[in-house]
């Protein structure tokens, strides 16, 4: 059958996302395991130091007395209160579901899904693991309430894992370089702005929101060593604008045979004269060779 011209032209992209390992392999759950535990007794590590040395240096610094002030408290805690929820479970959850599903309906598979899931879970484990082992004290001039430890920063570490993946999907799915240069510092801002939120807050102290950056990104590097996820893309949907990084063979054409390839006839008489034999059809011209001698 025919192919229009349009289609070949502006083919549909065939993307998807598959992880080489499967997230319940016995091997993966150990290793995994074995590296939530290695960053998990990183981040109580530095956390008992900083409890124990107190709110010097960049906390004592940065902290919420030194930002919030009668005239600014009131949009301070509106706008830190936006800022901040982008880290909150209750958001970073449903997005996580959503992508999954809306990436269920695309590729057929529930890869992105359990990327999802290892990424969100994991992150939201390790923070609550290392809160309950370090039980650092929040600042005093919060002006929201809060329930748990300070040290780390739980909306710092979700934010970087799910909003760093985030930035990892696009650099491999979107091809439209547009978008590409508005998700990208999107992501990027949502991250900063988040943590910066959290300390005019007073929910944390600035170390527990660059504590909890470090665990996330730490986080997120290890699921995608685990995982090993890849963009799975179609050669055959790249439009002609992209086929300088794919090969197209053209269809081999069947060359004619040299002529000096050809077996070249005899010299011999004999096939001299055959020669117009070949060529005509016709018998061969007979020789006169003048009167015989008589013997």
């Amino acid at each position: 059958m025919g192919t229009d011209a349009s289609t070949r032209a502006f083919p549909a992209p065939t993307i998807g996302l598959r992880l080489a390992r499967s997230p319940l392999a016995p091997g993966t759950i150990t290793r995994g395991l074995a590296a939530g535990l290695a960053l998990a007794a990183l981040g109580v590590g530095l956390g008992w130091v900083l409890q124990a040395a107190g709110p010097t240096g960049v906390d004592a610094g940065a902290s919420v007395d030194t930002v919030a002030t009668d005239d600014n408290a009131g949009w301070l805690l509106t706008v830190g209160r936006v800022l901040g929820y982008w880290g909150h479970a209750l958001v970073v959850t449903p997005l996580a579901v959503i992508l999954a599903l809306l990436a269920r309906r695309r590729w057929g598979t529930w890869d992105l899904g359990w990327l999802l899931l290892v990424v969100v879970g994991g992150a939201t484990a390790l923070t609550g693991v290392v809160k309950l082992l370090t039980d650092r004290a929040r600042p005093d001039e919060a002006l929201i309430a809060t329930v748990s430890s300070a040290f780390p920063s739980g909306h710092a570490v979700r934010a970087v894992a799910v909003y760093g993946l985030f930035v990892w999907l696009i650099r491999g799915l979107v091809r439209h370089r547009v978008v590409r240069a508005i998700a990208i510092p999107a992501a990027a801002g949502l991250i900063a702005l988040n943590g910066v939120a959290r300390v005019a807050l007073g929910a944390h102290w600035p170390t527990d929101v660059l504590a909890g950056m470090a665990l996330g990104a730490g986080w997120l590097a290890c699921s995608l060593l685990l995982l090993r996820p890849r963009v799975v893309t179609d050669p055959r949907s790249h439009t002609a604008e992209e086929r300088g990084s794919v090969r197209v063979q053209p269809p081999e054409v069947r060359q004619p045979r040299p002529a000096c390839d050809r077996p070249a006839l005899s010299d011999s008489p004999t096939s001299n004269a055959i020669t117009p034999l070949i060529s005509t059809g016709a018998p061969p011209q007979s020789i006169s060779r003048g009167p015989q001698e008589d013997r």
